[in-house]
């Protein structure tokens, strides 16, 4: 639960601070719908992980009487935090390089920073690769060996 959450912060803030640059360098229009869905999905992401299971101590350790959120509402949940970050990941990548097809550079000088910037789409790589250990959380957790992973 603590690394969820931890992992959020982190990509919200990540995001977000790259969200404020291209507010400054393109403008307010451009930029807010990235900056929109970035803190949705933080939002959603982080309700949900420290809402899990109540009371919220119930997150990190056995408790008595605590009810915690079916695997079906976790795995839902996983795989909207997954989309927005694929979603934004993107975004980030490539509106550098929309912005940069504008400028009056060289165009070796605009494909190597381009190349540099667009660099943000291997954690989309990374955040894709996550997917099947999300489709297969419920199996694994469940003790269901024909559909978990390791097989």
């Amino acid at each position: 639960m603590r690394i969820r959450a931890i992992y959020a912060i982190v990509v919200v803030c990540i995001k977000s601070a790259a969200c404020v640059l291209f507010l400054r360098i393109a403008g307010p229009l451009r930029s807010y719908g990235i900056l929109v869905v970035t803190v949705v999905g933080f939002v959603v992401t982080e309700v949900e992980t420290i809402g899990e299971c109540r009371p919220i101590q119930a997150n990190w350790k056995v408790l008595q009487g605590a009810k915690c959120a079916s695997q079906e509402t976790v795995v839902v949940i996983a795989g909207f935090s997954t989309l927005t970050t694929v979603l934004t990941d993107w975004l980030c990548a490539m509106f550098p390089v929309y912005m940069l097809r504008r400028t009056s550079m060289p165009v070796r000088k605009k494909l190597a920073a381009g190349f540099v910037m667009g660099l943000g789409a291997l954690a989309t790589i990374c955040t894709l690769l996550r997917i099947p250990y999300i489709l297969h959380y419920g199996a694994a957790i469940a003790g269901d060996s024909k559909h978990g992973l390791g097989k």
